[in-house]
This record gives structure tokens, C-alpha cells and sequence, in this order.
């Protein structure tokens, strides 16, 4: 891959995480929501999709002009990305402590 498109694919991530929302609430779950999808809070665990016919790809392809080489680029990093932000906004929860 070149590195103009690599430069590319690096704001594309950035944009997308700046666009993705994050909620912390009082029961210390962590609520977030794509940037494609602001409307769908969720608290589950970001699904690794590899399917290139979802809502991540579509939206890849409609804004950014991606290629199904790109997504995957795209989606991989963003996703990794979204996973460790998750973990870190969750909060330790007192209940979950090992007393072994």
C-alpha cells in the first residue's frame, strides 16, 4: 500500500474515532456508539465484523471512497482501537475482585 494512501486511511481512523461516542453511566456500564450509527448506544462488546456488506463498509465506501482493501485496513486499527477504549473507560467493579 502507498504511503499517501496509508497518510489517507490514518485520518479516515482519526475521524471515526473523534466521531465515535462514549458514555459512562451510573451503573458503570460503558454505552458507545459509531459515529455512522450516533442513534445505537450499546453496551455489548464491539462485534469484529469481517463482512464487507455492513454498516462500517458501506459507510467506508459512501464518505471516504475505500476500497474493500481499505476497510478491512480501516476496520482493523478502528477496531482495536475501539476494544481499548472500552476497557479503559470501564470502571473496576468491586464485585469482581479474586478472593483465592
Amino acid at each position: 500500500m502507498e504511503e499517501k494512501v496509508k497518510v489517507y486511511l490514518g485520518k479516515v481512523i482519526e475521524r471515526l474515532k473523534r466521531g465515535t461516542q462514549f458514555e459512562v453511566r451510573d451503573d458503570g456500564m460503558v454505552y458507545w456508539a459509531y459515529p455512522y450509527h450516533q442513534s445505537l448506544l450499546s453496551a455489548a462488546a464491539p462485534y469484529y465484523n469481517k463482512d464487507l456488506d455492513g454498516h462500517f463498509a458501506t459507510h467506508c465506501r459512501e464518505v471516504y471512497g475505500l476500497t474493500n482493501r481499505e476497510i478491512r485496513y480501516v476496520w482493523d486499527r478502528y477496531y482495536e482501537w475501539l476494544v481499548n477504549e472500552i476497557a479503559e473507560k470501564k470502571p473496576i467493579s468491586r464485585y469482581n475482585t479474586f478472593n483465592g
